[in-house]
């Protein structure tokens, strides 16, 4: 990246409420932009250029957003799987109104709020109630979307692809707890995501028993989101069908074994 330029906007110099961490993330998207400002940067590769890690780029994306200064569209892959987000970063600055002194966006642009307005939080409902006071109709609707891409839990997404296990033992908060560790070590949710939905639909064609679908903590403790499932999974059914076969096997010959003793 040391011989790589960034093109970023004018009216980031500007944005009092961001943070220094928001501009590193803004100049590392813009150095992967074409001249339109499109750029599909990974979070794996924003978190390197910038030394910020993967579980914080959401926050500072969102406030870029918010700002007026990038726009952000998930995307998904042919297959339906997610794909690394396109952003747009917006280059041209909005116009200021003569009569009220206060920005006024393109459609489809967002501003940032006027300076002197309180602080602004990372995230949440407040976070979306104190920054479109700010804003013409046309660019609430962009911010609100912008909002909706970013503010839901990646968990959540995570647990409504995994396969179902029924009424066998499936424990939410241990997985939740092993997901954000996962995103702390810097593994892209995206990814986890993805393994999950594949490993749902290679149960479903296989049409595998639910109590032979690994709970969800053990799918994340062996980060099999990450290895060639296809082949694995096939395996793994099949080795436990053998071991519940070989466990099944051990009780009728002890239950054998205490007749045998109880009629002596």
């Amino acid at each position: 990246m040391s011989s790589r330029f960034a093109r970023v906007p004018v009216q980031a110099a500007g944005a009092r409420l961001l943070g220094a961490r928001a501009l590193r993330v803004l100049i590392a998207i813009a150095a992967h932009a074409d001249r339109d400002g499109r750029a599909y940067p990974s979070l794996a590769c924003i978190a390197e250029i910038t030394g910020v890690a993967r579980s914080k780029l959401p926050a500072e994306i969102r406030a870029l957003a918010a700002a007026g200064l990038l726009r952000c569209e998930r995307r998904q892959d042919q297959a339906g799987d997610s794909a690394p987000n396109l952003y747009t970063v917006m280059f041209e600055a909005p116009e200021v109104s003569p009569q009220a002194g206060t920005p006024v966006p393109a459609t489809g642009d967002t501003v940032s709020p006027q300076a002197g307005a309180p602080g602004v939080p990372s995230h949440g409902d407040q976070t979306e109630r104190l920054l479109t006071n700010h804003l013409t109709d046309t660019a609430r609707h962009a911010a609100r979307q912008s909002f909706r891409n970013f503010a839901h839990d990646p968990f959540e997404d995570f647990w409504r692809v995994y396969p179902s296990r029924g009424e066998h033992p499936n424990p939410q908060k241990p997985a939740r707890q092993k997901f954000a560790a996962l995103l702390e070590q810097g593994v892209d949710p995206a990814a986890i995501i993805a393994g999950a939905d594949r490993y749902r639909r290679i149960t479903e064609r296989n049409r595998t028993d639910q109590r032979f679908i690994a709970q969800a903590t053990t799918f994340l403790s062996q980060e099999r989101f990450d290895e060639p499932l296809e082949a694995s999974a096939q395996a793994r059914d099949a080795g436990d069908a053998v071991a519940i076969a070989a466990r099944k096997r051990i009780r009728q010959l002890r239950a054998a074994v205490a007749v045998d003793r109880g009629a002596a």
